[in-house]
């Protein structure tokens, strides 16, 4: 196989492989379910879903009630992917 040829069939096959990632983070983000990614040692992640009613219910509250509750400056919960060295 020529270098040319070669690095199309990895361009098509990685191209491949993010859209699968993309098609599990819809899933997850539907069902709230969690998964993990990892090609090797210290080559990985976690992705989070967004937790939809979560993200309603603060944003429902004021900034009082946030307060109250110890949460004035959260950030809100938006999911998404996180490298396996943050988990650590």
């Amino acid at each position: 196989m020529q270098k040319r040829d070669a690095y199309k069939e990895i361009s098509n096959k990685l191209a491949q492989a993010k859209a699968l990632i993309k098609d599990c983070e819809k899933i997850a983000d539907e069902t709230g379910e969690s998964f993990n990614w990892s090609l090797g040692y210290g080559m990985g992640g976690v992705y989070k879903p967004t937790n939809k009613i979560k993200v309603q219910a603060l944003e429902k509250l004021t900034d009082e009630e946030k307060e109250v509750l110890g949460i004035g400056n959260m950030t809100m919960p938006n999911g998404g992917w996180s490298s396996s060295s943050e988990n650590c």
